[in-house]
């Protein structure tokens, strides 16, 4: 999983992830210490592996797209 930390510091992006590693990905709710509230616009578009992504409760944002494309995700 990549991540970013907000242009304050206060919080994690999700950017992306190593589509090689899985097709289960686990968001976790803490990154380096700060809260993960964001997943970024496209962060896994285009992914033909990924079948499942869990996301933590601290999530608040998931932007445009974030998830296009992807077509083995489940609902």
């Amino acid at each position: 999983m990549y991540y970013e930390l907000s242009e304050d510091g206060s919080y994690a992006i999700v950017t992306g992830y190593d589509e090689m590693e899985t097709d289960f990905v686990v968001i976790a709710a803490t990154h380096d210490g700060v809260p993960v509230k964001e997943i970024q616009a496209s962060a896994f578009a285009g992914s033909t592996s990924l079948e499942q992504a869990v996301l933590p409760d601290t999530i608040t944002t998931i932007g445009e797209n974030a998830f296009d494309g992807c077509k083995r995700l489940m609902a």
